[in-house]
C-alpha cells in the first residue's frame, strides 16, 4: 500500500487537500506575463481566419475571466491563511 501511494505521489506530485495550506510558491510574475501573452497570441493566431473568428473576442474574454477567477480565489485563500 505504501509503495502505491509513493508511486502515485511521484507520478502526480503531492498537493494539499481541501482546507490545508498550500506552501508551493506562485509562478514568477515575468513567467506568468510571458505565458499569458503566448496563450493569447496563440489563440488569436489559431482562430483568425477560421470559422471561430467571429467568436474570438468572446473566447479571449472567457480566458481572461478564468484566469482572474482562479487567481482571485488563490489570493483570497492566501490572505485568509
Amino acid at each position: 500500500m505504501t509503495s502505491a501511494v509513493l508511486d502515485h505521489l511521484t507520478l502526480h506530485g503531492a498537493t494539499p487537500g481541501p482546507g490545508e495550506t498550500d506552501h508551493r510558491p506562485l509562478p514568477q510574475p515575468d513567467k506568468v506575463e510571458l505565458a499569458m501573452a503566448t496563450l493569447f497570441d496563440t489563440t488569436i493566431g489559431l482562430l483568425t481566419g477560421s470559422q471561430l473568428e467571429d467568436n474570438l473576442e468572446e473566447m479571449l474574454w472567457s480566458l481572461t475571466s478564468i484566469v482572474h477567477r482562479r487567481l482571485g480565489a488563490t489570493i483570497s485563500r492566501t490572505i485568509t491563511e
